[in-house]
């Protein structure tokens, strides 16, 4: 299991947790951000927990990238769990 989160401080507060409960199944806590998981390799993940950048990147462009970004870490017949707000117009 991997954390990912663009915040710092919620890296460090999961990386504290982590220790304090000696969870042995997450492998790294990353700081990163939605529309660069450069970090990762191509097919890397079978699922992915898609919470929050959906609706914190404001531009179509950016939630474009992020949705592309998933697509390549994810294994073919991976799952991505997502949440978005909808924009009512």
């Amino acid at each position: 299991m991997y954390l990912a989160d663009l915040s710092e401080k919620l890296i460090d507060q999961a990386k504290e947790q982590i220790e304090k409960e000696n969870i042995e199944k997450v492998k790294s806590c990353d700081i990163v951000n939605a529309i660069d998981l450069s970090i990762y390799e191509n097919e890397q993940f079978d699922a992915v927990l898609l919470f929050g950048p959906l609706y914190h990147l404001l531009t179509i462009e950016e939630r474009q990238k992020s949705i592309k970004e998933i697509n390549r870490v994810l294994r073919k017949g991976g799952l991505v769990f997502a949440s978005f707000i909808p924009y009512l117009i």
